[in-house]
């Protein structure tokens, strides 16, 4: 299992995109727990890039189920998961 790094700008954005105890909220946290799964090589085969920067690559993962994205950055260690956010339709 990946270490996973729920950033401050992510436990806010969850919070604004979604409701406690919903179906939604279940979803993201298996999208998460499914980024974290060392079995699948990063980025997942869907994942588009979504905001390149000198320093870190983002990534955006589509929650299934929802119109919800997750924005993640690939570290050393684990992955930092970033936002989440309405689906940009990146792909």
């Amino acid at each position: 299992m990946r270490n996973a790094d729920l950033t401050d700008r992510y436990r806010f954005s969850l919070r604004v995109h979604t409701l406690p105890k919903t179906p939604q909220l279940a979803r993201v946290q298996r999208a998460i727990a499914h980024l974290q799964d060392e079995r699948f090589t990063l980025p997942l085969e869907h994942d588009y890039l979504t905001l390149p920067t000198p320093r870190v690559t983002f990534w955006a993962h589509r929650v299934p189920g929802t119109e919800l994205e997750i924005v993640y950055s690939i570290l050393p260690d684990g992955i930092s998961i970033d936002d989440v956010r309405p689906d940009l339709g990146g792909r």
